[in-house]
């Protein structure tokens, strides 16, 4: 089970790092890859035992917003996501309802 207190600590630990060989641009892409793991799946296990998961269910809100390619003012900008161009249905946000795009992303 995760601590995130300690997996907090270890997360700045590595950003502290100055030998991480990543950049910043880096850690932020492919999100389509990380988040399943990273917020999907700690969000099923949070729901399934009742407990609190508000800041999990922003984060995948966040997520799903940030696919849409487009700023909230209607400029589209690059999405440096590969795994996200092979997901199959994926919906377009600006015709499609929350549920549905929100049912699309999940079931990715």
């Amino acid at each position: 089970e995760l601590n995130p207190g300690a997996y907090t600590r270890k997360l700045l630990e590595r950003f502290a790092n100055p030998a991480l060989g990543h950049r910043t641009e880096q850690i932020a892409t492919d999100a389509s890859q990380k988040v399943p793991q990273r917020i999907l799946t700690p969000l099923r296990e949070l729901r399934a035992k009742g407990l609190p998961n508000a800041h999990l269910v922003f984060a995948v809100a966040a997520w799903i917003r940030s696919c849409a390619g487009y700023d909230d003012s209607g400029k589209a900008f690059s999405l440096n996501d590969p795994t996200l161009t092979t997901w199959r249905g994926m919906p377009d946000q600006a015709l499609c309802s929350a549920e549905e795009t929100t049912s699309a992303f999940m079931s990715n």
